[in-house]
């Protein structure tokens, strides 16, 4: 897993996925590389519990959008080890090896250190199209496992998230679609601005 080094480079790294099944194109498993296989610890990064607040809120600057966030959580960074590039057999497909490996793969990913936004478009989703879940139980930490069987049920009939959270506006038609997805690019840009600007200034 060659990937692994350059991404360790990044002083900062941000995961945005859609949680409750929304999103047709990007899994909540594929978005923030959550396993059902794995027991790597979320520390739950949430203004309104101070009790769920890990040692690193401090250092991490939160989206600033209580609406859209269901949860925002971080991994905590540790140096990588040679065999986290070789302990991946990739010639052997059974469904046993396939599972180890993506558990394998997320664990290594979540050892690079990552903050993790699970976005909740449901209100934003006509209301015929949603369909209700249990609601997450507030903790100071999660597994991947935890989190996965949280946010791959199913929240509505049609996963059209994709584009309201991209608010994309290549034409007035989509303007007009996705123009209820603003605040969360206008969100998340603003922490990346943020950010940037913080870590320029730190150089």
């Amino acid at each position: 897993r060659d990937y692994l080094r350059p991404l360790q480079r990044f002083q900062k790294r941000i995961a945005v996925a859609n949680a409750y099944n929304t999103d047709f194109l990007v899994s909540v498993s594929s978005g923030a590389f959550l396993s059902s296989d794995s027991d790597s610890v979320h520390h739950c990064q949430d203004r309104a519990d101070t009790g769920a607040r890990s040692a690193s809120f401090a250092t991490t600057r939160l989206m600033n959008d209580s609406e859209h966030v269901a949860l925002q959580v971080t991994t905590s960074s540790t140096t990588i080890r040679n065999d986290d590039n070789d302990n991946d057999n990739d010639n052997d497909n059974g469904p046993g090896n396939q599972n180890d490996s993506r558990s394998s793969c997320a664990n290594s990913l979540d050892r690079l250190g990552w903050h993790k936004i699970f976005l909740d478009t449901r209100s934003i989703i006509p209301a015929w199209m949603r369909l209700s879940t249990p609601a997450l139980v507030r903790q100071p930490s999660y597994t991947s496992r935890e989190l996965c069987d949280q946010f791959k049920r199913f929240g509505t009939l049609l996963p059209i998230a994709h584009p309201l959270n991209m608010a994309n506006a290549r034409s007035d038609w989509y303007r007009t679609l996705t123009k209820s997805g603003q605040p969360i690019v206008d969100s998340l840009a603003e922490l990346l601005i943020l950010d940037m600007i913080e870590l320029s200034e730190n150089l």
